[in-house]
């Protein structure tokens, strides 16, 4: 029988944070007491840091989880008198010890846990990044606003791309160094510069790009501009649909805390154009509103009356499933990306400066869907008034 080997959940509660332009990263920041290094950086007190497994298998709360689980991490408050409409900084989100976080910034995001050779605890670091105070006074320095490479898609598994047992061993490698802020970045970056060292095949390539803009996108977005260079080079190789869309909101994200003398609203802008790409390619598909439950596990056990193979007939029913649920497995994901990329529109357009014909524009203009559009803008205009 296997056993399933199963993590602590620690949640690290966060406090007032007063850094300053971005400064420092790789620390667990946690002091209740600290003040703003500028008196124009408003105090935000965060709240405890919630979470509510999505598995309804035992209490929700646990902090028992297990390799593979979703949980759900949300922050309840923001201090005295600070909404979310208030806020001028970004909350960034980074896991240590075997996990990732999907998206980066936000109030709240979603945890999977996975498979590490580190010790059995997961420590959630929540850090408030507010930007840099001539940064929220005027229009400096513009930001380019994107055009997302397309490159082919490629929706083959990472095992037929690649045969070579060796280099996806090495590449599998390359993936377990991600851990949150505690990441060693030198060396991730001189892992894949071996692993991309006369290997030539763009598909693989791309499956390099996107697990070092992963995990540098994962590391607490400590180094912004990275991310958004590596998304743009793994972008304009081939890239299967949901790697594609991830990047996409990777490098969103990664807009808003760019370091420089750009104003919120032009952060704002530049990310919602990646986003809204993004949302582009998930409004192509017919996708249900909510993402379907995967097939219950198939057990072809015992004889198969009537047919002369039994055998036969329960490996073609083991196939059969197993299709079902990659099909199945699709579709989540597409509306996982969908609600993502959605979400992060709707958290930067609720927020002061409000400009909600601004969004209508770039929507209608990106999506090129009325109905898209009109939805969207609803739930920009819903979550403003605090509906959300």
């Amino acid at each position: 029988m296997k056993t399933r080997q199963r993590k602590s959940l620690w949640l690290l509660w966060p406090a007032l944070f007063g850094l300053f332009a971005f400064a420092v990263f790789g620390r667990q920041l946690i002091s209740a007491s600290a003040e703003a290094d500028d008196s124009t950086v408003p105090k935000v007190l965060l709240g405890e840091v919630q979470h509510e497994t999505v598995s309804k298998l035992g209490p929700r709360n646990r902090t028992d989880v297990g390799i593979g689980e979703d949980v759900r991490l949300w922050v309840d408050s923001f201090g005295e008198g600070v909404s979310k409409a208030d806020l001028t900084g970004e909350i960034n989100w980074n896991v240590t010890g075997g996990g990732t976080v999907y998206p980066l910034l936000g109030d709240s995001t979603m945890l999977n846990v996975s498979l590490s050779d580190r010790d059995g605890q997961l420590n959630i670091h929540v850090l408030y990044r507010p930007l840099p105070a001539d940064s929220r006074i005027a229009d400096q320095v513009a930001i380019p606003y994107p055009d997302v490479p397309q490159g082919p898609l490629d929706d083959r598994p990472v095992e037929e791309r690649q045969a070579d047992a060796e280099w996806l061993t090495r590449l599998s490698d390359l993936r377990r160094m991600m851990n949150g802020h505690e990441t060693n970045l030198p060396a991730v970056e001189q892992q894949a510069r071996e692993l991309l060292d006369g290997h030539f095949v763009p598909a693989n390539r791309a499956l390099v790009q996107f697990e070092l803009a992963t995990i540098h996108a994962q590391s607490g977005l400590q180094q912004p501009g990275r991310v958004i260079d590596l998304a743009q080079k793994a972008l304009g190789l081939p890239l299967d649909r949901s790697r594609r869309l991830r990047l996409q909101a990777y490098w969103g994200d990664a807009l808003r805390v760019l370091t420089g003398n750009h104003s919120f609203p032009q952060r704002r802008k530049a990310a919602a154009t990646v986003y809204l790409q993004g949302l582009k390619e998930t409004v192509r598909y017919e996708l249900p509103d909510k993402p379907p439950e995967l097939p219950a596990a198939s057990f072809a056990f015992g004889a198969a009356e009537g047919f002369d193979d039994a055998k036969y007939q329960r490996q073609r029913q083991r196939e059969v499933h197993h299709r079902e649920w990659i099909r199945v497995r699709h579709i989540r994901e597409m509306v996982n990306h969908r609600e993502v990329l959605k979400r992060q529109i709707v958290s930067v357009y609720r927020r002061k400066p409000f400009d909600l014909r601004e969004l209508k524009l770039l929507a209608n203009e990106i999506l090129q869907d009325k109905a898209e559009t009109r939805r969207l803008a609803d739930s920009v205009a819903a979550a403003q008034v605090g509906r959300d």
